[in-house]
């Protein structure tokens, strides 16, 4: 999802913060690079001294997060350079449970409501009887309004589908 970009375009990207590795530069200071991954994919995200230091309290392995930075394909391989975090389980979010039962075509009318109702809202896939969370890629996020859930609610039950409030971060003082 993220080829194509020129070096140092605006980037947004979403998913669990893997494989972390903190590093010192050679002045010192500490830095973190690990991977941000969704169900469509990982990309690499690196967190210098400044965003590292301003959003350590968030970056925990498996931590759920939004990041938003500058593509950088430098040595061939895309990156995301960080300069702005926010835990995904404090922004407002659009959660929809699927269970086994859950078909391709059913799958793909999902897919096709989400990409009609685009917005800034993430939106967080729960599987049934399994203790995962999966969220969708920046494509697929969306606007919410009665219309988007009752396009949802054509395909799936309405206990399935959650829109959640956003939840206050009180450590912030910046």
């Amino acid at each position: 999802q993220v080829a194509g970009l020129s070096d140092n375009a605006a980037i947004v990207v979403g998913g669990m913060l893997t494989a972390t590795r903190r590093a010192m530069t050679k002045k010192g200071l500490a830095m973190l690079s690990g991977y941000l991954e969704d169900f469509t994919g990982k990309v690499e995200i690196i967190f210098f001294p400044e965003a590292y230091e301003k959003f350590a309290f968030l970056l925990s392995e498996d931590a759920k997060l939004l990041v938003k930075g500058k593509f950088s394909s430098r040595d061939e391989q895309p990156k995301v350079i960080a300069n702005q975090v926010w835990a995904l389980d404090r922004l407002p979010s659009l959660h929809l449970t699927l269970d086994s039962s859950a078909t391709g075509p059913m799958l793909a009318r999902m897919s096709q409501i989400l990409r009609g109702h685009t917005g800034e809202t993430p939106v967080i896939f729960h599987f049934d009887g399994k203790d995962q969370e999966v969220v969708a890629g920046p494509a697929f996020w969306v606007e919410p309004s009665p219309g988007l859930m009752e396009d949802l609610a054509q395909v799936v039950p309405s206990e399935c589908i959650r829109l959640s409030d956003p939840k206050p971060l009180l450590a912030l003082t910046q």
